[in-house]
C-alpha cells in the first residue's frame, strides 16, 4: 500500500473511529468522567478528597437517593453541631433583600432573630431517621456597600419544597472560616477534577486513531523484518540491482 492510499484509508475510517471513540468516552469503559468529594472534619478544620466516578455512582452521590448534608456539591461525612444566630426580618432587609417591605407575611416568614444550635452532626449522618439530603451554602450578602460572599449562611431541605429556609451566621467567628475554607477548598478539587475529566474525555476520543496508528505502523515495521529475515536485504533491492547492471 502507498502513502497517497494509507492517507486516503486513515481519512476514510476516521469518521467511524471518532464515533467509536465517542461511544468509548460516553459509556465511560476507558476513563470515568464524573468524580465525588467527600469532606471530614478533623480537629476543627475540613480534609476534602475526590474521586472518579461512574455516572451511576454521581447520580447516587448527588440525587434525590442520597441523604446527609452537602456543601458546593461535597458531602460533609461529619461535622460538629453548631451554635448560629438566625437573621430576622431585619437583617435580612439589611443584608440580603433590601427592597423587601416590612408587612405582616414578611415578619411572619423571617421573624426575629434567634440564637440556637445547628444540629449539623445529626443531619450529616445518613442513617439517621428522617434524615433528608440538605445543602448549605453561603448567601451572596451586603457588606459595606459590597456584595459577595461574607458571613451569611443557608441550610436548605431539597426534599422540603416551598419551605422557606432562614439565612444564619454562625456565633463564632472560626466557624464561619472554617467552612468558608471548605467553600473554597471543594472549588478547587471541582475545577482541578473537572480539567482532568475533560482531557480523559478527548483521550478516550481518539483512543481508536491512536490503536488504528499503531497497528498500522506494527504490521509495516513486521513486514520490513520478515522481508528481511528472508531475504537479508531491502524489498526490489535486487531489481535495483538488475538496473544497474
Amino acid at each position: 500500500m502507498t502513502k497517497i492510499q494509507y492517507r486516503r484509508l486513515l481519512l476514510v475510517l476516521s469518521i467511524p473511529l471518532l464515533a467509536i471513540g465517542w461511544w468509548l468516552a460516553e459509556s465511560e469503559l476507558v476513563f470515568e468522567h464524573h468524580h465525588t468529594t467527600n469532606c471530614i472534619e478533623v480537629i476543627e478544620r475540613f480534609t476534602c478528597t475526590s474521586r472518579f466516578v461512574s455516572k451511576q455512582e454521581k447520580d447516587d452521590h448527588h440525587l434525590w437517593r442520597a441523604k446527609g448534608v452537602y456543601l458546593r456539591g461535597a458531602r460533609l461525612m461529619n461535622a460538629s453541631n453548631e451554635e448560629i444566630v438566625t437573621l430576622g426580618l431585619k437583617e435580612t432587609t439589611k443584608y440580603i433583600f433590601t427592597d423587601l417591605e416590612d408587612t405582616a407575611n414578611t415578619r411572619k416568614m423571617f421573624g426575629e432573630s434567634t440564637k440556637k444550635f445547628l444540629n449539623l452532626g445529626a443531619m450529616a449522618n445518613p442513617r439517621n431517621s428522617g434524615a433528608s439530603l440538605y445543602h448549605l451554602y453561603p448567601m451572596t450578602t451586603l457588606s459595606n456597600g459590597v456584595r459577595g460572599i461574607h458571613d451569611v449562611w443557608k441550610l436548605t431541605n431539597v426534599r422540603s419544597v416551598g419551605q422557606w429556609d432562614q439565612p444564619f451566621r454562625f456565633v463564632s467567628a472560626g466557624t464561619n472560616a472554617k467552612y468558608l475554607e471548605a467553600w473554597q477548598r471543594v472549588k478547587a478539587e471541582n475545577s482541578k477534577f473537572t480539567t482532568q475529566s475533560r482531557m480523559g474525555y478527548a483521550v478516550s476520543v481518539i483512543i481508536p486513531i491512536i490503536v488504528f496508528l499503531v497497528l498500522s505502523l506494527f504490521v509495516f515495521v513486521s513486514r520490513k523484518l520478515i522481508i528481511f529475515i528472508i531475504h537479508g536485504k531491502r524489498p526490489n533491492s535486487s531489481l535495483n540491482n538488475q538496473v544497474k547492471t
